[in-house]
């Protein structure tokens, strides 16, 4: 039997610039999980058969939301740049078997309900395995277990060797290309589609390779075209100037990760007549990008590869957050460092 509770006696923080914190607060929560009435304790009535908890000292807030999410990593050291021969008996061998899979799926699930218990109630998973992310979504929405809310995006969209292929992506190299792939991952059920335009980290092989231009204006015109006639976004995986010029004018709705920006750049952030919404966001990672670029290898037991390729994209995107923030561009927020980059 399902019952009602009551928060009482709480500090509420709304998550607002403007308003502050409420003291004495009461929460009541209705059967259905639904919030029923927030008051000051003295002003609300509690009904009977509401279970009270005592929160005294205690503070409640909203649901954080994490924007950039890999739910098949869980924030320790991460890298993809072992040689081809190991990863690909990896993958044919290891994951991409019924065990592996098996396997992979209970590492999703664990990663998202430990963001579930430190408060994180929204995810955005941008590029996984199998689409694994569609059918955890479709199970928690079946209310088979109590997980967050998730919003998918299935396998990346990327380019021959590109970042995150072949295994991680689905590889297409022409603007009809692009388009079959938007279909693919739309008929498996994905919410949103994810395209990397640059270069990575984490699969580099070589100092540069994060950040270079892999797709170019026309690709990634065409996959935003092909996504937004059904009004799904399309997020850009870019990390250099340039790469993040070709997705916004493509016509992308996000950029995660981010670079450094000129004049052009930014009035395409704030008016892009390409994306679905006349605009684009900014979807800074610096939880997953300072760990790699700024600490010792010892720590994050990266190779000189990539932590060289870390410390370039870091400085740029670091620079692109300040100027998002001087000129007043939306951004989301990745809270949690569940991204390898």
């Amino acid at each position: 039997m399902k019952i009602g509770y009551a928060f009482k006696d709480c500090n509420v923080i709304y998550g607002d610039a403007i308003k502050g914190t409420d003291t004495h607060m009461t929460i009541l929560i209705q059967e259905n999980g639904l919030i029923q009435e927030i008051g000051k304790a003295s002003a609300v009535t509690v009904p009977n058969h509401y279970q009270t908890i005592d929160c005294s000292g205690k503070y409640v807030m909203p649901g954080l939301i994490n924007a950039h999410v890999h739910l098949f990593a869980d924030g320790k050291p991460f890298t993809l740049s072992a040689s081809e021969g190991l990863l690909n008996f990896a993958f044919h061998h290891i994951l991409d078997t019924r065990l592996g899979r098996n396997v992979l799926k209970k590492r999703m699930k664990k990663n998202a309900l430990t963001a579930l218990h430190s408060g994180v109630t929204t995810m955005r998973s941008v590029g996984e395995f199998f689409y694994t992310d569609v059918l955890l979504r479709d199970e928690i929405k079946a209310n088979q277990f109590i997980g967050p809310n998730l919003l998918v995006s299935g396998y990346f969209l990327s380019v021959t060797d590109g970042h995150g292929a072949p295994y991680l992506a689905l590889v297409g190299d022409s603007p009809w290309e692009g388009r079959r792939n938007v279909r693919i991952n739309v008929k498996n059920g994905v919410d949103l589609i994810k395209i990397c335009v640059t270069g990575g980290v984490t699969d580099a092989k070589r100092v540069g390779e994060a950040g270079r231009l892999q797709m170019t204006e026309e690709e990634v015109a065409a996959i935003c075209e092909e996504a937004h006639k059904i009004g799904m976004r399309v997020a850009a995986h870019a990390e250099s100037t340039e790469g993040v010029r070709v997705a916004l004018k493509g016509g992308v709705d996000t950029i995660e990760h981010g670079a450094e920006m000129d004049e052009e750049m930014i009035r395409l952030y704030k008016n892009n007549p390409r994306a679905l919404k006349g605009y684009t966001a900014v979807i800074p990672t610096l939880q997953a990008a300072y760990p790699s670029a700024k600490l010792d290898p010892s720590l994050t037991k990266l190779n000189t590869t990539v932590k060289e390729d870390a410390r370039l994209v870091y400085g740029s995107m670091l620079k692109g957050l300040q100027q998002a923030i001087e000129h007043d561009i939306k951004m989301v927020w990745a809270r949690m460092p569940l991204c390898p980059m």
